[in-house]
């Protein structure tokens, strides 16, 4: 009897080692478990590591990018012309990478480097992929001459008071940074092919609820040959740093 019990021993503490490593490894599990409840509690994303659209609580997902092109506009494109279209016309830049079924939430325009001798001439359109347009400014800035200049451009700065470009005052006041909501003193504003007729708004919302994927559309002109004295050159000017957009757009997920 003694020697069966002894020989049953080492059968009876493997069976414990076993039982206490699955006590452990089901520790494990429901710990690991717990940890992944309380993530989804705290409404963390699951979305890849450098996604660049976090997934909110409320299932849908936002993204912010910044599209340029840096290449001068020349206003007017003949700069021996007192007037006429820009050159290029139009200046384009091809917006991508947004994820099928993005919505457009908010549009900001930066015009770069602008001179001009007589701002007022001044026309600028801007065309979406899908066809909606707006002003983004027109007959501003009176003949205050514009030197390298920066135009920001935010329906924000709009909403609380007039927030528009002034159109007898230079381009950098009373803001003193060129921060201002799209503006279009004046109506009947035309612009030549292929330039479509342009909407009646001049706000960026215009754009809003559409897909912001494809070729956005800048039209600049100067509209207004000003007379000036015999021997002096015309009004001119250029976007020397070109212009940029940056696009907030959110998508819905099922």
């Amino acid at each position: 009897m003694i020697k069966e019990e002894t020989k049953q021993m080492p059968r009876r503490r493997v069976g414990l080692v076993l039982v206490a490593a699955a006590m452990v490894m089901g520790l494990l599990v429901v710990g690991s478990g717990a940890a992944m409840a309380a993530d989804q509690a705290r409404g963390e994303s699951t979305a890849p590591s450098g996604s660049s659209e976090p997934v909110s609580a409320q299932g849908a997902s936002s993204a912010k990018k910044t599209f340029a092109n840096s290449s001068p506009i020349l206003i007017p494109g003949d700069l021996r012309a007192a007037e006429g279209r820009g050159g290029p016309y139009p200046s384009e830049i091809e917006v991508s990478g947004f994820k099928k079924g993005s919505r457009i939430t908010n549009v900001t325009v930066t015009l770069n480097d602008l001179t001009h001798t007589f701002p007022d001439d001044l026309d600028m359109l801007l065309v979406g992929p899908k066809g909606q347009s707006t002003i983004l400014m027109s007959d501003v800035g009176g003949s205050f001459d514009v030197q390298r200049i920066d135009l920001f451009l935010d329906d924000a700065f709009g909403d609380n008071g007039d927030g528009g470009m002034p159109d007898d005052q230079g381009l950098a006041e009373p803001n003193g940074f060129g921060h201002f909501a799209p503006t279009n003193v004046g109506s009947g504003d035309t612009f030549p092919a292929p330039a479509p007729t342009p909407s009646t708004s001049n706000k960026l919302s215009v754009f809003k609820g559409t897909n912001p994927n494809g070729t956005w559309k800048l039209f600049a002109l100067d509209d207004e040959a000003q007379i000036r004295e015999a021997g002096t050159p015309p009004d001119v000017g250029d976007l020397a740093g070109g212009w940029s957009l940056e696009i907030t757009a959110k998508r819905r997920h099922r």
